[in-house]
């Protein structure tokens, strides 16, 4: 039944996505037309079937007469092989809740947790998973009910990121599991009154933020934190749904969560280490995920040169995995951006300059300029498998962070308390990067129409639009001062340009202050910095680092070190 269920839901979600596919083609696209109305009848009858199978599954095995109730029903005959069926379901129940209190009790004993057998965590899942998706689900005794569920949440919650749990295979399973239990606003709410949800769920969520269990934990927490972002406030958002059982994609809204948004916000309050350490590996994910972008567009439109068809299939989906990936990775770096400015424009300068860099690069390889020509050619394209990507998903997410991270630096300034850190200052540091051409793209898009549902874009595009302004006018202001100081020194008049040995061959930005211990290489602290963030080795000599020792700053010419690299 289970598997009746999921499989009508897909063939729900093909036929609507159908329809909305043949109301978007030009009526003189005719082949392609025709195409889509063949596809929309066969999706049509695989509702049409798996309707009937499973209204077959709802009647011998789901009928609450035959979960219990045997007032009324099918004669003498068959009662005997109802109930049978009706103790099974119920058993299935049971074992449920034995199984989640062996689990409880064993996780109070460190050693024993580690012995129980994988199955037993699988057997568990897999049986309360068959029985929500029951159509219609079972329903036990209002007190069972609650113990089976309260049990299950917690034991999802505390087990996720449990070192006892060696197969990061049963790891993944759990983590699978809330992120499917969060797509819907009954089980959002069990989690949101469960004590240990609160208290560990979001913590574990950021430690364990890896290259193994990244992809999971980014869509458990893009589920908690849906409708905040740049295009995303629709001017009607209706309520969540009640049951949990909707079929119809349409009736199953993603559901958020304000209470664990604000336990978010608290934990990287509370624990900026934590805080560094995950938006690190956000940054590097995304910097990943982009580049694979790129590396699986340029794949694809190869095979479509050579004319490889059997490589074509592999390479789309590549390419809209990557870019939903992205995506994601950017709508949760955009939250933390909202709600938690102050971390990046007061804390550690480094989450600034890598949050702007990991900017830039997407902006470059999405927006226009060289690295940019793969994503132009594959919008070119117009092929149905690549209609989810476009430019208003990946760079809605940019928008709201550079609109966010601008916004709480006003009101700073506003207060009279400015900033440690500016985004527009930090921004200007990676000129040869980020050109103003990438920003005048944002300008210029058509946002209104990509998101006609936002009602707060005509405000966030005057705010956008002051701090373009504010960019373009240190841009101009920055180019003038660097054309005058090279005018000087050619006519003999300014200061020199510093020799090599005082500035870091790394970025020749700024003077050398910094040495490894202990090979004694030395650089710049921002160069140092970043690299120890995610290696404890020199770049010089690949020799382990121990330590980082500040040395003596050579006196040099202060315009000099203003100079653009």
């Amino acid at each position: 039944a289970s598997f009746q269920l999921q499989n009508q839901m897909q063939a729900i979600a093909q036929l609507e996505d159908t329809d909305r596919r043949i109301k978007r083609s030009d009526v003189k696209a005719g082949d392609l037309v025709r195409h889509l109305k063949e596809a929309r009848a066969v999706f049509r009858e695989d509702v049409i079937e798996c309707v009937q199978r499973g209204a077959w599954f709802r009647v011998t095995l789901f009928m609450r007469w035959k979960q219990g109730d045997w007032s009324t029903g099918p004669g003498e005959a068959t009662q005997d092989a109802l109930r049978a069926v009706g103790n099974l379901v119920r058993g299935m129940f049971s074992v449920c809740i034995y199984m989640l209190d062996l689990f409880r009790a064993a996780g109070e004993r460190a050693a024993l947790f580690s012995y129980l057998p994988e199955f037993y965590a699988e057997v568990t899942v897999d049986s309360f998973h068959a029985l929500r998706r029951g159509d219609p689900p079972f329903v036990a005794a209002a007190g069972v009910e609650e113990r089976g569920l309260s049990g299950m949440v917690t034991f999802l919650v505390q087990h996720f990121n449990d070192s006892r749990a060696v197969n990061p295979d049963i790891r993944d399973m759990l983590l699978q599991s809330i992120s499917v239990l969060l797509q819907y606003r009954e089980y959002v709410q069990r989690f949101e009154v469960n004590e240990a949800a609160r208290q560990d769920m979001i913590p574990s969520l950021l430690s364990c933020f890896d290259a193994r269990f990244w992809i999971p934990i980014s869509n458990i927490l893009l589920r908690l934190i849906k409708g905040t972002g740049f295009g995303q406030r629709s001017r009607h958002r209706p309520e969540c749904s009640s049951t949990v059982f909707q079929v119809s994609s349409r009736h199953r809204p993603e559901c958020s969560s304000t209470v664990f948004q604000g336990v978010l916000c608290d934990t990287c309050h509370e624990q900026p280490l934590l805080f560094s350490s995950f938006t690190n590996r956000i940054f590097n994910t995304l910097n990943w995920t982009i580049t694979e972008f790129s590396v699986a567009m340029k794949e694809m439109q190869d095979a479509i040169s050579k004319r490889q068809v059997s490589d074509l299939q592999q390479h789309q989906r590549k390419c809209t995995i990557m870019f939903e990936l992205s995506v994601n990775l950017g709508r949760i770096l955009e939250f933390l951006t909202l709600r938690l400015a102050p971390l990046f424009l007061e804390g550690c300068e480094m989450n600034l300059t890598r949050l702007c860099e990991s900017l830039v690069f997407l902006l470059s390889h999405t927006t226009c300029g060289p690295d940019a020509h793969l994503f132009d050619n594959t919008l070119r394209l117009q092929m149905q498998p690549l209609e989810k990507i476009n430019h208003a998903l990946i760079l809605a997410p940019c928008v709201g962070i550079l609109l966010s991270l601008h916004r709480a630096e006003q009101a700073a300034k506003a207060a009279g308390t400015p900033t440690a850190h500016s985004l527009v200052d930090t921004l200007l540091t990676m000129e040869l990067s980020c050109s103003l051409e990438h920003f005048k793209f944002l300008r210029s898009f058509q946002w209104a129409e990509a998101f006609p549902e936002d009602a707060s874009l005509t405000v966030m595009m005057s705010e956008l639009e002051e701090l373009f302004n504010m960019l373009e006018q240190r841009m101009s202001d920055r180019r003038a001062e660097r054309a005058q100081r090279e005018a000087e020194r050619a006519e003999g008049k300014g200061k020199q340009i510093e020799t090599d040995d005082s500035l870091c061959s790394i970025c020749y930005a700024s003077t050398i202050d910094t040495e490894f211990l202990p090979c004694k290489h030395q650089s710049c602290k921002r160069c140092i910095s970043r690299q120890l963030i995610n290696s404890a080795r020199c770049f010089f000599c690949n020799a382990t680092v121990d330590s980082i020792s500040p040395i003596a700053v050579t006196d040099v010419p202060n315009d000099s070190q203003t100079d653009d690299q």
